[in-house]
C-alpha cells in the first residue's frame, strides 16, 4: 500500500532508559524493521543518573542510519516520524547547533529538518 507520493512508512523513535531504538512500520501498523543501541548514562553515588545528550543524539541518529540500511529509500518513503524519551530527558539537539546547555520551548529548527540532516536530505 503506497500513500501520497510513495510515503508508505511511519518511524517511531524511543530514547528509553536502557535502549535507543528506531522502528519502521507500514501504514497498516505492521513492523517492517528495527534498529537499536544501548543507551549510555552514568550514575552518581547518590543514585542520580546523567546521560551525555550529544551521545544520545548521535546514537539516535545511528539507529536511523541502521534502519535506512534495512529499508531502501527510507527518507523518501517516510510519511511521519514520532519521537519519545524517558521522563523529561528529551532535548532538541538540533537547537543551537547541538548545544544542549540551554533548553527552549520554541524550536528554531523543525524536527523533520533535524532528521533530514541525519540522512543528508532536504527534509521529509
Amino acid at each position: 500500500m503506497m500513500h501520497s507520493a510513495g510515503k508508505d512508512i511511519l518511524i517511531g523513535i524511543d530514547a528509553g532508559t536502557s535502549v535507543i531504538k528506531s522502528v519502521a512500520f507500514d501504514l497498516a501498523g505492521r513492523q517492517l524493521a528495527v534498529a537499536a543501541l544501548p543507551n549510555r548514562y552514568t550514575t552518581r553515588a547518590d543514585g542520580a543518573a546523567f546521560q551525555p545528550l550529544a551521545q544520545t543524539w548521535a546514537d539516535c541518529a545511528q539507529t536511523l542510519r541502521d534502519l535506512a540500511k534495512q529499508l531502501p529509500q527510507l527518507a523518501r518513503r517516510t510519511a511521519a516520524v514520532s519521537v519519545t524519551a524517558q521522563g523529561d530527558g528529551a532535548t532538541d539537539q538540533c537547537h543551537n547547533g547541538g548545544d544542549a546547555k540551554e533548553g527552549s520551548d520554541n524550536q528554531d529548527k523543525p524536527i523533520s529538518q533535524c532528521i533530514a540532516d541525519v540522512f543528508g536530505g532536504d527534509g521529509f
